[in-house]
């Protein structure tokens, strides 16, 4: 309604399927509207308890009387969160019995009493320390930007997360904000239309909030921005929440939901233990007579010498080039150059002996010395 924030008497000719607003602020009258259940809770403890009281779809709204100058003014929680929003001059707010536009369902007063029948010098006042009472609860007048959280891999060191805190969702909430064109548009979100540019983004009307001025959902201007960098109409949502918000469904069915069209399709791995057992039944297929492992077998025998197996004789003693160090027949692979041999005198040995060893894969030289 144009100029609804400005006129001087009410309107009273019948308007069928209009909805009824009060203005606030007018003569004092001041609206603590609650966007969360928890929060209501927590502030209405250190406020004196109003009669009067409407609910819509979330939460409820409280009438109060103030007898100072009151602004307009909203607050946020630690997660930037809106969950209260002050409600005096230039504001209204829908009473019954207006109909809300998202549930269909009218709005009710709480507590048997309503502003039709109660007078406003009948309200509580409103205490003059009321924002310092809502301060001091941890909830402030401006919105927390909080900084993104990043987590570093311990084996690569790279950034493994970030965007969104660390918990079990933030792979889901991450994914999400980077490919946007395969679910906002299923969301049904009223009004929705991609904006201009290479990177999609959207904007759209968050037709779940009530209309902070009365006005009707076609009415109202697209205040609903998603992009890859954040998604909000002012209180701001993760992925997840913008999902459980438009589809009015639980945190895992939003999960589910949003799984199914951002995330790859992992493979299902089956398992035939039939099979397995079968082939480790089945006789062996080696043909009979396998010359090939044969002569490999003695060609190592003539290259390391044959074999002792257990149960077999003891063998004899092997000849020795330098007792107890040096064999003189082949024997792991070495064969030994007889020239130049040390010869023993007076138990000992005074001539340099040239050893050669000789393989298949390499070819060394070493020396040997003995003291006279």
């Amino acid at each position: 309604m144009v100029g609804w924030n400005t006129r001087l008497h009410p309107i009273t000719n019948p308007q069928p399927g209009a909805n009824v607003g009060v203005r606030c602020g007018d003569g004092g009258l001041i609206a603590f509207d609650f966007d969360d259940d928890e929060t209501a809770l927590a502030i209405s403890e250190v406020f004196p308890e109003s009669p009067v009281n409407k609910v819509g779809q979330r939460a409820w709204t409280s009438f109060y009387r103030a007898d100072s100058d009151t602004p307009s003014e909203d607050f946020y929680d630690t997660n930037g969160k809106k969950v209260l929003q002050i409600l005096s001059t230039g504001r209204q707010t829908v009473i019954p019995p207006s109909i809300h536009p998202d549930t269909k369902q009218p709005y009710r007063w709480r507590n048997g009493h309503s502003l039709y029948d109660t007078a406003l010098h009948d309200l509580p006042s409103l205490p003059r320390d009321y924002r310092e009472r809502i301060l001091k609860l941890g909830y402030a007048p401006q919105k927390r930007v909080t900084e993104p959280v990043e987590v570093v891999d311990p084996e690569t060191g790279e950034i493994a997360s970030g965007g969104f805190e660390d918990t079990p969702h933030s792979e889901l909430n991450n994914v999400a904000i980077k490919n946007l064109a395969l679910w906002v548009p299923q969301l049904n979100i009223y009004k929705l239309r991609r904006r201009s540019g290479r990177i999609p983004s959207y904007e759209g009307v968050a037709q779940w909030r009530d209309s902070t001025t009365g006005k009707k959902l076609e009415e109202r201007a697209l205040n609903l921005r998603v992009s890859g960098i954040a998604i909000g109409d002012g209180r701001g949502y993760s992925p997840l929440d913008l999902v459980m918000a438009a589809r009015s469904c639980s945190l895992s069915e939003a999960f589910e939901w949003l799984e199914q069209r951002v995330m790859p399709k992992r493979a299902e791995v089956e398992i035939d233990l039939e099979k397995i057992i079968e082939t480790q039944d089945a006789p062996s297929i080696a043909p009979e007579g396998d010359t090939k492992s044969t002569n490999a077998n003695d060609s190592d025998d003539a290259w390391v010498g044959k074999e002792w197996e257990d149960g077999d004789p003891a063998p004899a003693p092997l000849p020795m080039l330098i007792p107890y160090f040096v064999p003189l027949e082949p024997y792991l692979g070495y064969l030994w150059d007889l020239q130049n041999v040390p010869v023993e005198h007076d138990g000992g040995y005074r001539r340099v002996g040239r050893i050669v060893c000789r393989s298949e894969s390499h070819r060394a030289r070493s020396r040997l010395s003995g003291g006279a």
